[in-house]
């Protein structure tokens, strides 16, 4: 096997982008990481979070750097689309729903619009008038982000990410990486089928598998937690819901920015549109791989499912008889609110590119590129890019 510059752990949606870029850089780099499993019951291997059908992409954020990463990744959408021939983007917009004069609601429609973002302001009867399936609500105000606002399906996303960076001239082994050892000449990436790949340096982007000394020798001080979304079957012929945005929904004047998130009606596996919600009320520490694989093999919380449907429900009535279940997620949380992207001390040749928050299905590409350069340019750290990015290290 030819020996790759770089070797990219964990084929998700940051390791994907990173794959990608770095090929399209002329950079010589092995994606690393396995399928999605055939039965989740019997998995013994790592789990992604990706494995989903919706995921709310918009620029509109009340943090202008998540902004700025949302817009400079929808920008390349239609490119890697038409560079892999699958489509994973559906632009029918997204709403913020949140109490009038909510700070959160304020600086996201600064930030939108100072990116260029098709944004406007309107009540809660416009848009229940707009979008039947939304309950009238007084005091609300909304921010309608017009496309390519609206979702993506982040299974179908990452696959068009791999197809792209194939044909850039990466390549992808579709196992488990186990262990990651470096010396004076480089690196070496042990594999689940007992194959080493050498290369010169690694980046590692393993989402809820972040705290794994055998990948990173210096644990970044990271909080892989459990989530639980609920999805509610929609009829296809159901007017209430055709066209319907993604939507971000917070009422409580006393939290003005805490809300359940949500994506439109969209076809699962197995039959059926499902409308999918879930907010981040309840946390399900997940301190290792193990804890991650029982988490996914779980049904999710159940208290978390009922107080996420009684706060859709309030929005959505005519869910009310719908049928319900719930399925696991699960995300990376930092004390920054920001990624983890750059080297591990004492060991140079291994970089981090970690804890998304939850925002990596519509700031993906952009944090891709980010980390390629990273990888790439030992003096990447004092780069003005890096300051918001730098890990924080947990103590020995």
């Amino acid at each position: 096997m030819m020996r790759p510059d770089i070797v990219v752990i964990g084929a998700g949606m940051i390791g994907a982008s990173a794959a990608l870029a770095l090929a399209r850089a002329g950079v010589s780099v092995t994606l690393i990481g396995p399928r999605e499993p055939d039965d989740k019951a019997t998995a013994t291997g790592p789990f992604a979070s990706h494995y989903d059908e919706g995921r709310i992409t918009r620029i509109a954020d009340p943090d202008p750097l998540w902004a700025g990463w949302a817009a400079e990744s929808i920008a390349c959408y239609p490119d890697i689309e038409a560079a892999s021939g699958i489509r994973f983007h559906h632009p029918v917009g997204s709403v913020r729903v949140a109490p009038a004069g909510s700070p959160g609601l304020a600086r996201a429609r600064a930030a939108a619009r100072a990116l260029g973002a098709a944004v406007e302001e309107i009540d809660g009867r416009e848009l229940a008038a707009r979008c039947p399936a939304f309950a009238t609500h007084e005091g609300v105000a909304v921010l309608w982000e017009a496309a390519p606002a609206g979702h993506v399906n982040p299974r179908r996303k990452v696959a068009a990410l791999k197809v792209a960076a194939l044909r850039a001239g990466a390549r992808l082994i579709e196992t488990e990486a186990t262990a990651v050892a470096t010396g004076p000449g480089g690196a070496e990436v042990a594999l689940a089928s007992g194959e080493r790949v050498a290369c010169g340096r690694v980046l590692v982007a393993t989402g809820p598998h972040a705290r794994d000394r055998r990948l990173v020798p210096v644990l970044p001080d990271l909080k892989p937690v459990g989530r639980t979304v609920v999805l509610f079957e929609v009829a296809a012929d159901d007017p209430q819901f055709r066209a319907m945005p993604s939507f971000i929904v917070g009422l409580d004047p006393a939290a003005p920015d805490t809300s359940f998130y949500g994506v439109a009606p969209v076809p699962y596996p197995g039959g059926g549109l499902w409308l999918k919600a879930g907010n981040g009320c309840i946390d399900s520490p997940l301190p290792d791989g193990a804890a991650v694989r029982d988490w996914f093999q779980s049904g999710g919380s159940q208290e978390e499912a009922r107080r996420i449907r009684a706060e859709v429900l309030t929005v959505f009535p005519a869910l009310s008889a719908a049928r319900w279940r719930t399925e696991p997620c699960a995300l990376v949380e930092t004390v920054s609110g920001r990624p983890f992207i750059g080297r591990v001390p004492g060991w140079e040749r291994i970089g981090i590119a970690l804890g998304c928050n939850g925002y990596a299905a519509k700031s993906c590409i952009a944090l891709g590129r980010i980390a390629a350069g990273m990888i790439c340019d030992d003096g990447w750290s004092g780069s003005q890019e890096a300051g918001p990015l730098r890990p924080v290290w947990a103590a020995p």
